[in-house]
């Protein structure tokens, strides 16, 4: 064979392989989940191309320099080389991936329920929520595990036994399939469940109770496999029943709480046995489409059962309606575009409302947020869940509104509530701004950050609010809010990050004096250690038993000083220095080193 025609041979057999190894990349890219972040997945993709194009071309050079006359036979033996090359590295990389099984197209999640000995109580409950644990057992080892809901809340008794439902997401065909329980301590053992490589249609249905022959703790359990499409739960709320249709079940950790189940799931729901039906209307048509899938499902507790009902959310921004039951059939009522997942902000004046999280995980039937509070905000809306009225408000003059922080009170009739926004003239200010709900303008309130302390934005809260301003009632006019002609200097107070494994404790606006002071009480109040004694240095450090607290002076900015440790995973020594130092702090004996120096 000429060079020429080898050079062909090797360039076809270059451009033929490059496309099958993209081809097999790509299909890996779901196999394995490659993150898409960065262009990681599209950098994995191009790569092996770009080895399947040299290797390619090699092999074709090679063959048909070795084969000698007939070009189609060079090529068709290169092309088979290099394919069954690529068919077998693709072959192991499927087989080693963990691809979640399907049945019917559809991939299917694991319920489980377990049954209690009879008489025997359940384990106490407590704030932590438990996980159904699925592991994938290869070769003695447990490889990889998922978590998914175990509800406790719905434990209920059958014959004097305890039995609580749960479930997770199949996630992969390999190994053999243990679950367990987490909290560890709710289950001595775990089980083996019989489950192959992929599920069977019989299993759509419950097993019997296994093991056949019970454990020391006689913990049963049964299982049944559930599509992605179909129901996996059912919850009562008064004449409402939601049920949950889980594409994916998972766990998700928020800053400063514990973990969390969550998933992608769809809701459908029924009044008084009746499916109710939505007539969703977008925000960019007036057309109409009925609809009986909700993207997201809250309950409003009041006199009168009612559902907040989110539809058609695309890109987190869905269309929020009102449920409100009724004798016969519910009323439902259009509030307008919510984004998703709702985000519903309590409107109150105690601190108890706001300490509560505003942004559940996806994918749960949500009996908390609107629980808060009488009145919440939502989708420029406010609603009295006693009356279920809405009322609209005008939202175009908010372009220096503060979104993450909450609202900061209401009025005592409820037609007003401020919110905290920058101001406008000058950088680095805020002010209390006070929407009307009758129509009326939206009016500002300078917040002299001197007088009025607060360190952190943050603590421009309701209880702040009505310290250093008070609602005036006018007859026959709405409650206004108005400075108040004095006050008492509220105490300094710090802030303390939330994750359990790093946090730091500050304190501002802080003056030099305010490091040593601080030193000085922690050497006082927990017989600590001084380990530096550098003024100049940034950070400082003091040895409290075998711990080391670093302690940090920042002047500049946000001038404040600033207590932590190493990150590690107990931190929740500072968070004792945190709330010592704020008692402290409460006693006005510390002013002399925190406050906004004069200006120069």
């Amino acid at each position: 064979m000429t060079w020429l025609a080898s050079i062909a041979v090797a360039i076809l057999s270059g451009l033929a392989t490059m496309l099958a190894a993209g081809f097999v990349a790509t299909l890996a890219v779901d196999w394995h989940r490659i993150s898409s972040f960065e262009g990681n997945s599209g950098y994995f993709v191009v790569g092996l191309a770009l080895v399947g194009l040299v290797g390619g071309v090699i092999v074709g050079f090679v063959v048909s320099r070795y084969l000698g006359h007939g070009f189609l036979k060079a090529l068709g033996v290169s092309l088979a080389i290099t394919g069954g090359c690529i068919g077998v590295i693709g072959g192991i990389s499927r087989l080693l991936a963990d691809v979640p099984p399907t049945l019917g197209g559809e991939t299917v999640a694991l319920a489980v329920e377990f049954r209690w000995p009879a008489g025997q109580p359940l384990p106490a409950a407590d704030s932590t929520e438990w996980f159904l644990r699925l592991h994938s057992l290869t070769a003695g080892t447990l490889r990889t595990s998922r978590n998914g809901p175990l509800w406790r809340e719905d434990a209920r008794q059958e014959d004097g036994h305890w039995i609580v439902p749960g479930a997770v997401s199949l996630f992969t065909e390999r190994g053999d399939r243990i679950i367990d329980v987490v909290p560890d301590s709710i289950l001595k053992n775990g089980f083996k469940v019989p489950i192959g490589r992929s599920p069977k249609r019989s299993q759509l249905e419950w097993s019997e109770w296994l093991p056949r022959t019970t454990g020391p703790d006689g913990i049963t359990y049964r299982f049944r496999v559930v599509p992605a499409n179909q129901p996996l739960r059912t919850e009562a709320f008064g004449p409402f029943e939601v049920t949950t249709i889980a594409h994916w079940l998972g766990e998700v950790i928020y800053a400063g709480q514990p973990p969390m189940w969550t998933a992608t799931a769809e809701f459908r729901i029924r009044h008084r046995g009746q499916p109710v039906v939505i007539q969703h209307r977008a925000v960019s048509t007036d057309a109409t489409t009925a609809t009986e899938l909700a993207n997201a499902v809250a309950a409003i507790d009041g006199p009168t059962p009612a559902l907040m009902v989110q539809v058609g959310a695309e890109q987190g921004v869905g269309t929020c309606y009102l449920v409100v039951s009724g004798p016969a059939m519910p009323r439902v009522e259009r509030v307008g575009p919510c984004g998703h997942p709702m985000q519903v902000a309590p409107l109150a004046n105690d601190a108890s409302a706001r300490a509560e999280p505003a942004l559940l995980p996806e994918g749960r039937f949500d009996r908390n947020s609107f629980g808060r509070s009488r009145y919440s905000l939502l989708a420029n809306n406010v609603l009295d869940s006693e009356t279920l009225t809405l009322r609209p408000y005008d939202s175009a003059d908010q372009s220096q509104l503060i979104e993450r922080l909450p609202p900061a009170g209401i009025a005592p009739d409820a037609q007003s509530f401020v919110r905290v926004e920058w101001d406008a003239e000058t950088t680095g200010k805020i002010v209390v701004a006070v929407t009307r709900l009758d129509g009326g303008p939206r009016y500002r309130l300078p917040v002299d950050a001197t007088r009025m302390r607060y360190f952190a934005i943050d603590h421009v809260d309701p209880a702040w609010v009505l310290h250093h301003f008070e609602w005036r009632h006018t007859a026959g006019r709405p409650d206004s809010l108005v400075p108040r002609a004095a006050f008492n200097p509220m105490p300094y107070r710090g802030t303390l990050s939330t994750d359990s494994d790093y946090r730091e404790y500050r304190v501002g606006p802080a003056l030099a004096g305010l490091r040593p002071a601080l030193i000085d009480w922690l050497v006082t109040e927990f017989k600590a250690e001084r380990v530096t004694n550098d003024e100049a240095a940034f950070t400082q450090e003091v040895k409290i038993g075998e711990t080391v607290i670093h302690v940090s002076f920042s002047p500049d900015g946000e001038s404040h000083v600033g207590v932590w440790m190493d990150r590690g995973p107990d931190t929740q020594l500072v968070a004792e220095i945190a709330r010592r130092f704020d008692a402290a702090l409460a006693t006005y004996h510390f002013d002399t080193f925190i406050g906004r120096p004069p200006a120069e």
